[in-house]
């Protein structure tokens, strides 16, 4: 009795008979995770320094601090008088 062989409708050489391309990036749509040690270290960092940039400000002139607003208030194109 002869064996026969079941087709599934492919035929030979198409993508599915290729070895799969190893890729090191993610698929489109697909986000890329960090580790978590990475994304600790980065928050620790940015904390750092957010406190440090509320930190300084607080020995900057008050006037200094006040253009410092203004002028980014009318580059944002956010009126403010």
């Amino acid at each position: 009795m002869a064996t026969k062989e079941l087709s599934l409708g492919r035929q030979a050489g198409t993508a599915l008979d290729q070895p799969a391309s190893v890729s090191s990036d993610p698929p489109a749509g697909v986000a890329a995770t960090l580790p978590i040690a990475r994304r600790k270290a980065l928050g620790i960092g940015s904390l750092l320094v957010g406190l440090a940039c509320v930190y300084l400000v607080g020995f900057a002139p008050m006037m200094t601090v006040h253009n410092a607003a203004h002028d980014t208030r009318h580059t944002s194109a956010f009126p403010c008088h």
